[in-house]
């Protein structure tokens, strides 16, 4: 990735304006979801508050985080992974794990967009984030 787009603020409603920090926002909410939301644990700092500075440590940090979330899921059972029922409020409105485990892998499609487009409008060609292509090693190909 070109290093004077990494930083480079762009036009948004947002304040994740720069690639690195839209990657950063992916990475923080989920770490938020999955370790504050759903089992209650202290973060002392956002992620977005300690990212990394580079993409190497972005995405060092991704894997670790989305370690937890695999080790989250895989200590629920199908049918908690599967229920409709209210789970919590969010901007008071009922939320089940069915809708936060779909939300937060949404969520990160959708930046993983506007990461995409931000690099053409900076003038980079990017890269291939097709899942197929970016998921870890790691990831389940069992199921």
């Amino acid at each position: 990735m070109a290093s004077a787009a990494w930083d480079t603020p762009f036009e948004t409603t947002s304040k994740w304006n720069s690639v690195r920090m839209l990657l950063a926002h992916c990475n923080g909410a989920e770490e938020r979801w999955i370790n504050r939301r759903l089992q209650d644990l202290p973060l002392p700092v956002i992620y977005e508050e300690r990212a990394a500075p580079d993409w190497e440590g972005l995405y060092a940090d991704h894997r670790t985080i989305r370690a937890a979330t695999y080790a989250y899921l895989a200590a629920r059972t199908d049918a908690e992974l599967a229920s409709e029922q209210e789970l919590m409020r969010f901007e008071d409105k009922p939320v089940s794990l069915a809708d936060v485990l779909f939300h937060i892998f949404n969520h990160e499609n959708y930046h993983r967009g506007q990461v995409i487009t931000a690099l053409q409008r900076l003038g980079v060609d990017p890269p291939n984030f097709d899942y197929c292509i970016v998921r870890p090693a790691t990831a389940r190909t069992d199921v």
